[in-house]
């Protein structure tokens, strides 16, 4: 099983499409902010979050990556991309290539309708922090293709969550 969290009008064949606006007519309505996902744990071998981090709230994200954690198989891949904001803001300031609009959207979202607005600035290492600490390992980001301006990360589900009790047994105790 795959999922798409966050399609909006982008579905991906062969995912589970989840939005939670309806208006987008997504396979599955679900605000993983307010709920969790309606599925097993254990159960998804990938999740892709394409271009939404930046619309949820920073005090949602352990919330949501601890979801997204919870429905992975062990190893299974996150997806995450996202503009990436000292790009963006760089290219806004400068002015690159003469669009600033473009960089204001890329900042701030579109604002075309509800929810298209940006409310948290995404810089990739800060992200992978808070990707490590929920428990995802092997965890890589880059460039999205040729445009500097956004970024794609790569996780996958670290298979024990290392935690103060865990890590207490196995040092202090010398129990697993």
């Amino acid at each position: 099983m795959k999922l798409n969290y966050g399609c909006g009008e982008n579905k991906l064949p062969g995912f589970i499409n989840i939005d939670s606006c309806e208006e987008t007519k997504p396979d599955l309505v679900c605000d993983i902010r307010k709920s969790i996902l309606p599925f097993d744990s254990s159960t998804v071998h990938e999740v892709y979050c394409i271009h939404n981090i930046e619309h949820i709230e920073l005090c949602f994200w352990p919330h949501v990556f601890t979801e997204f954690r919870r429905v992975l198989i062990d190893d299974g891949l996150l997806v995450l991309m996202y503009p990436e904001f000292e790009v963006c803001v760089d290219y806004f300031l400068n002015n690159k290539v003469g669009i600033r609009d473009f960089w204001r959207a890329c900042l701030y979202g579109r604002q075309a309708y509800h929810g298209d607005y940006h409310v948290t600035p995404v810089i990739s290492q800060e992200l992978k922090n808070h990707l490590s600490h929920v428990g995802f390992k092997d965890i890589k980001y880059g460039p999205e293709d040729e445009q500097s301006q956004y970024s794609i990360m790569r996780a996958y589900k670290a298979k024990e969550m290392i935690t103060k009790e865990t890590l207490m047994r196995s040092e202090i105790f010398n129990l697993r």
